[in-house]
């Protein structure tokens, strides 16, 4: 766990220059990999698989496929599914919302009420509609804002350490 918290700090002090789409790609991908391990899901969601889904046209979705091939969250295969409609997002625990699809913030949230999903968005701003973490590049960083009584609403817990990590809202 220290390892996994200290590779994170050293990706959030990164500083590459401008992000390419591919750069700003793979560095979304390994947050999102390492909030896999730093949030805790109720009971009932430590069975199957752990789903991770993309929901629009992100590069993300290729690097989270490449990063998660063959790890576990705890028992747990990760897999990872994209998605293009909102009728269509299943149960899963981390749901990332691209940019292309940011406007349909309420139809998504409507569709998750009941579940305990990890809402994140590639847009700054959707954490006051509803995600509980938005990524922006900031000074050519890339960082997270978090909405911790966003998570919570779905019965997630968040760790300490990501909080510590975390821009809180």
């Amino acid at each position: 766990m220290r390892r996994i918290l200290i590779l994170f700090g050293l990706l959030i002090l990164w500083n590459p220059g401008i992000f390419s789409q591919t750069e700003l790609g793979k560095a979304q991908a390994f947050f999102i990999y390492n909030f896999s391990r730093l949030i805790k899901w109720p009971a009932n969601y430590s069975q199957g698989d752990f789903v991770i889904g993309v929901f629009g046209n992100s590069n993300t979705y290729e690097n989270l496929v490449e990063l998660t091939k063959n790890k576990k969250v705890g028992m747990q295969t990760m897999v990872v599914r994209k998605f293009s409609d909102v009728g269509e997002l299943p149960d899963c625990h981390i749901l990332l919302i691209a940019a292309d699809n940011a406007s349909k913030i309420n139809e998504i949230n409507q569709r998750l009420a009941n579940k305990h999903t990890l809402i994140i968005s590639e847009s700054n701003g959707l954490i006051n509609q509803g995600s509980a973490i938005d990524f922006l590049v900031v000074d050519s960083k890339l960082k997270f804002k978090m909405n911790v009584g966003n998570a919570e609403k779905y019965n997630l817990i968040v760790s300490k350490s990501l909080l510590d990590m975390a821009m809180v809202n």
